[in-house]
């Protein structure tokens, strides 16, 4: 396998929890990665508890920065690997076998390949698998369970837009899947997710950032395929055309009324 992953940790004021996310790391069985943290200047004790697997770590920055996109764009800038993963501060790898899992499934004819994770390290969380465009429009996939095809990113400068505080890793799989970006679904465990982070505090930040983006790569085309009301009514109306029968037993429904309307 010769394949390298660079996992990418962003963090600022993580004490509490980045225990979590070091040992998920450190202790996977398939080694064939590289770690860069970037850490926001933090205030706590997360910087001390860092220091402590610099031998682990490849890439270490510890400074101000923008918001968590422009620390990740940093990291973005940094990575060597073929494929990318963010494992961010709080968060953690499932469990110490999925690389060795997953490694096999990162073919570079996909641009992204996402799996399963679990939220609060217990409650299982089973990835969409059918059409990216309507799984975006409807809902999103969380970041820490999607493996990024650094080489795809490259070519087309894709990055993250910083003008976003909570949502632009959501705009970034919208860019993605607007330009044909074929992502694919493994039914494999990958990350667990925590329900305490900033997309979960800030709820309405989030719901409103994601409206603007869905409102920017989603058109009217996407409102007709993907509403499924929408197309029962014109799967009814083509029905009502192409049978006589129904064709007048509609105009026979339509005469009453208007006649009871009289």
């Amino acid at each position: 396998m010769n394949k390298k992953i660079s996992i990418i940790t962003v963090c600022y004021n993580e004490s509490a929890n980045i225990q979590r996310t070091i040992d998920s790391i450190v202790e996977q069985t398939w080694q064939n990665f590289e770690w860069i943290v970037i850490d926001g200047d933090s205030k706590d004790e997360t910087v001390n508890i860092l220091n402590k697997y610099k031998n682990r770590i490849d890439q270490f920055i510890s400074e101000k920065d923008n918001g968590i996109y422009h620390a990740m764009n940093k990291g973005l800038s940094l990575a060597s690997g073929d494929w990318l993963l963010f494992i961010n501060g709080g968060d953690k790898i499932a469990n110490n076998k999925v690389l060795e899992n997953i490694a096999e499934d990162l073919n570079p004819k996909y641009a992204v390949i996402y799996g399963n994770l679990l939220f609060n390290d217990e409650d299982l969380k089973v990835s969409p698998n059918q059409n990216i465009r309507e799984i975006l429009y409807k809902t999103c996939i969380v970041q820490c369970s999607m493996f990024f095809n650094k080489a795809y990113l490259d070519k087309r400068n894709f990055t993250f837009d910083e003008k976003y505080k909570i949502a632009s890793d959501f705009d970034l799989f919208c860019k993605i899947a607007k330009q044909g970006g074929k992502f694919k679904h493994i039914n494999k465990l990958v990350a667990s997710f925590f329900l305490d982070g900033i997309s979960i505090t800030q709820i309405d930040l989030t719901n409103n950032e994601s409206k603007e983006i869905r409102k920017k790569h989603f058109n009217r085309i996407d409102y007709y395929l993907f509403e499924k009301e929408y197309l029962k009514k014109i799967n009814h109306f083509i029905m009502v055309l192409t049978h006589p029968r129904y064709l007048a037993g509609w105009l026979k429904n339509l005469i009453i009324r208007k006649n009871n309307s009289l």
